[in-house]
């Protein structure tokens, strides 16, 4: 299928349009979808639509119940139709598609960035059923196939169980070493080299790109476990957290009353209803480029969750060796994480703070909201380490 194409707010004429609108894009989440000529069921019929179908919406009617299409025929530019967003006997028609599946297949990598921060890939589940991986792969976004396969996103079920497929002609091994190659997995060069032949020339270009910044990611890392070299891809080099506690520069040395601290690591991944914070949460803010959420406080845990630089999160309890701290995951309204405690370090013993103390809250609370774009020129300064999960600690 072709890419969605780019949002844009082009205004429908005639009596029955209401304006412009940001067009956004839905999912057919009933058996089929009919578009009609006008907003009304008994107009007549232009095509319909089948589950799991994506499809750009725009202008609303007068009623709100109704979206313009602007492709009532497929890629037919310009054949205009309407849909029925929830049908009065049959229910729910469409589904607007979440904000990481929307960038996905429209191929936005710099939205889908931002987004990655506040998702938990694994087990991805939706109101669209629709997967951003699978989308990804349809709209033709290596970059963003990059970004989701470093964040944890399974290619292999996208291709083996979905049938995804690239819009080249590429085979479904090709596929694959592609996304390996990509996203810093082993793979066969030759076998890369073949499928590069495949791609058109701009995606060629592209996927070279993607390739060096992969390999020199994988180099700074070999360094890393050799010994060479400590940055934030990595938290293997130099012990990574499990040297946190031994630093000289005294953090740690705060005393801390009893109730204070959590009393045992056993509780690590509990829900927050089963084992309530003793203390009253502190507002921080990530200053490192990323930091792992860990299921129990040290370096060895179980990672279970991300947070980059610039992101607010609430902590709770100290552990027993005071360099950790609780942290109540799930309470984004637009994360798919569920809701639980996980453990973050505050502070590394070579990379220094990685987490602060606000003192309060900002206006908007702990998490901005979704339109905020403050945060954009940060990540993109911070490169693949603001996405591809390769956080420090």
């Amino acid at each position: 299928a072709a890419p969605p194409p780019a949002a844009g707010g082009e205004k429908a004429t005639g009596p029955t349009a209401r304006g412009p609108d940001r067009n956004r894009l839905y999912a057919v989440v009933a058996a089929r979808a009919v578009i009609r000529r006008e907003p009304s069921l008994q107009a007549p019929m232009e095509n319909c639509l089948e589950r799991g179908q994506v499809v750009e919406l725009s202008t609303w009617d007068e009623s709100r119940r109704w979206r313009l299409c602007l492709e009532a025929h497929g890629n037919k530019h310009g054949h205009r139709g309407w849909m029925l967003l929830r049908h009065p006997e049959h229910g729910e028609l469409l589904q607007p598609l979440e904000p990481v599946c929307e960038a996905a297949a429209r191929g936005d990598a710099s939205r889908l960035r931002k987004v990655l921060r506040r998702v938990r890939l694994q087990g991805w589940s939706g109101k669209s059923g629709c997967h951003p991986v699978n989308l990804a792969i349809q709209s033709g976004s290596l970059k963003c196939c990059a970004l989701l396969a470093r964040s944890g996103g399974s290619f292999d079920a996208a291709f083996d169980r979905d049938g995804c497929r690239f819009p080249w002609p590429l085979s479904l091994q090709d596929s694959k070493v592609v996304i390996a190659a990509l996203s810093g997995r082993n793979f066969e060069l030759s076998a890369f080299e073949s499928a590069l032949a495949l791609f058109p020339p701009p995606e060629r270009e592209e996927a070279e790109r993607l390739f060096d910044e992969a390999a020199a990611m994988i180099c700074r890392m070999r360094n890393i476990a050799d010994g060479v070299a400590f940055d934030e891809f990595s938290d293997e080099g130099h012990g990574g957290l499990d040297d946190a506690g031994s630093s000289s520069d005294g953090f740690g040395a705060e005393e801390l009353p009893p109730e204070a601290v959590a009393p045992s690591p056993a509780n690590a991944g509990a829900s927050a209803e089963d084992f309530p914070p003793s203390r009253p949460g502190e507002p921080y803010r990530v200053v490192h480029a990323s930091v792992w959420v860990h299921s129990e406080p040290k370096a060895g845990g179980e990672h279970i969750g991300i947070r980059y630089r610039g992101d607010i999160v609430e902590l709770f309890d100290f552990d027993s060796s005071k360099k950790w701290r609780r942290m109540l995951m799930g309470t984004d309204p637009g994360s798919n994480e569920p809701r639980r405690f996980g453990w973050v370090p505050l502070h590394h013993s070579e990379l220094g703070v990685l987490l602060e103390p606000l003192g309060e809250l900002p206006p908007h609370g702990v998490f901005p909201p979704w339109d905020d774009q403050s945060s954009d020129e940060e990540h993109e300064q911070d490169g693949w380490a603001a996405a591809d999960g390769a956080a420090v600690v």
